[in-house]
């Protein structure tokens, strides 16, 4: 068990390491490209193609285990708002549930 404290630390590397490789990667904001938002031991990696998003994944589990962490399939979900709904997201060589309904 890692403490918050610990897991911010170790996850402020991981993405830069992962997520800001990717700068192409996620949608524009005023004029910005951002592809991972973070709160406390959430986070959310954007794209606006499936393949994309699949590299940004593949990147993020592949850095993370450098550092021993894991990523929780069975706590990680994608939500698909266009493209992308016929895809398979995989994450530590399982498949990542999909929610498809914007609530």
């Amino acid at each position: 068990m890692v403490s918050p404290l610990s897991f911010n630390c170790f996850f402020e590397e991981v993405m830069r390491e992962s997520a800001d490789e990717f700068s192409c990667i996620g949608v524009t904001v005023s004029g910005r490209t951002l592809n991972n938002l973070r709160y406390v031991d959430d986070i959310v990696l954007t794209a606006t193609m499936p393949t994309a998003l699949q590299q940004l994944i593949d990147k993020v589990v592949a850095v993370s285990r450098d550092y021993g962490l894991e990523i929780s399939t069975w706590k990680t979900k994608v939500m698909v708002t266009s493209e992308g709904r016929d895809h398979t997201f995989i994450c530590n060589g399982e498949a990542i549930e999909q929610d498809v309904d914007v609530e």
